[in-house]
């Protein structure tokens, strides 16, 4: 699955997501990744690890990095 402005190339399994138009996000060889471009931040995560995110952006509280949580 994607969105926005994105070329994908022998990857399967994957969402990925550009939500910047001025920008071309690209993968090649993925499998069951996760890819999300915003204006702020870049994530890229394998699906099976995607409940491990919310403890990564709860570790940013508190931090300079929070303002990204």
């Amino acid at each position: 699955v994607t969105k926005g402005l994105t070329l994908v190339q022998e990857s399967s399994d994957c969402l990925v997501y550009n939500y910047e138009d001025e920008k071309l996000v690209t993968v090649v060889g993925l499998q069951g990744m996760v890819v999300v471009n915003t204006a702020d931040a870049l994530l890229v995560v394998h699906k099976d690890m995607i409940p491990l995110v919310k403890n990564l952006v709860n570790g940013l509280e508190g931090t300079e990095l929070e303002k990204y949580s």
